[in-house]
């Protein structure tokens, strides 16, 4: 039997359809991988370490008592704790805040999970003994918070839950 003949032209347009199909693949396979994960504290409290040095988004209330602000050097930096239920996590930032950071204020933070070391040394500038906390924090690059009086009367936290922990 005889082997039809292909064109080089038809071979030609194959190969660019195969090109650009696994072009596609792999920049959507990367776009895919590269989104910041959109979880609540309590999600994220329980697998801190698996996120070590990723970008994540996370969505809790401000424990009531635990912010602490300074200007240190040009900066104004911030730390406090993040909270859903019963579950908490220490949250480092920079820059002036859109809004009042005030108790129970619902926010989104984007930030990177480091380990506590980290940011040791802005943590005792700050007044804070993080590592009696937990070893695991948070350093935001952007906070959204809901803006207070567009909420008034409303129950900030819809979540019922456990007493809050001290942090000191």
């Amino acid at each position: 039997m005889e082997r039809a003949h292909v064109p080089d032209r038809v071979l030609a347009k194959l190969a660019l359809a195969a090109l650009t199909i696994a072009g596609s693949t792999v920049i959507f396979a990367t776009t895919m991988r590269s989104e910041t994960p959109y979880l609540w504290v309590g999600e994220l409290a329980d697998q801190l370490e698996r996120w070590d040095g990723r970008e994540v988004r996370v969505h809790g209330w401000v424990q009531p008592g635990s912010v602490r602000e300074s200007v240190l050097g040009d900066d104004t930096r911030r730390a406090f704790v993040i909270t859903q239920h019963d579950k908490s996590i220490r949250v480092f930032s920079r820059g002036v805040a859109c809004g009042a950071m005030v108790d129970q204020t619902e926010l989104v933070v984007t930030a990177r999970v480091l380990r506590e070391s980290e940011l040791g040394t802005l943590a005792l500038a700050l007044g804070i003994n993080a590592r009696s906390e937990q070893p695991w924090v948070l350093d935001a690059t952007e906070l959204h918070l809901k803006c207070a009086s567009k909420y008034a009367g409303v129950n900030p936290d819809p979540w019922p839950r456990a007493p809050l922990a001290r942090f000191e």
